[in-house]
C-alpha cells in the first residue's frame, strides 16, 4: 500500500544468543534509509522495526538481518 509510509513488522529471529546478537541485529538493520527504530528481544527471538514504506519494505529488512548473519522470518 503506497500510501501508507509509517509501518511497523515483526521478525522471528534465529541464531541470537546475547544482548550483543540483538546489538548487532539493530544496528544492521538501523543502516537501511527510512528505519524509524528497531528493537531486537534475544529473549523472544523477535525484532520490532518501525520504518518508512516508501523508503524500504519488511523483505529488505529480512534480507539485512540474514547478511547480518542471522535466520530471520516475518511475523
Amino acid at each position: 500500500m503506497p500510501w501508507i509510509k509509517n509501518m511497523k513488522s515483526h521478525f522471528m529471529v534465529e541464531g541470537m544468543h546475547c544482548g550483543s546478537c540483538a546489538n548487532r541485529v539493530e544496528t544492521a538493520i538501523r543502516q537501511l534509509p527510512g528505519i524509524d527504530s528497531a528493537k531486537a528481544d534475544v529473549n523472544a527471538a523477535r525484532a520490532e522495526v518501525s520504518y518508512d514504506s516508501a523508503k524500504v519494505d519488511a523483505a529488505q529488512i529480512q534480507k539485512q538481518i540474514t547478511e547480518a548473519g542471522y535466520k530471520a522470518k516475518t511475523l
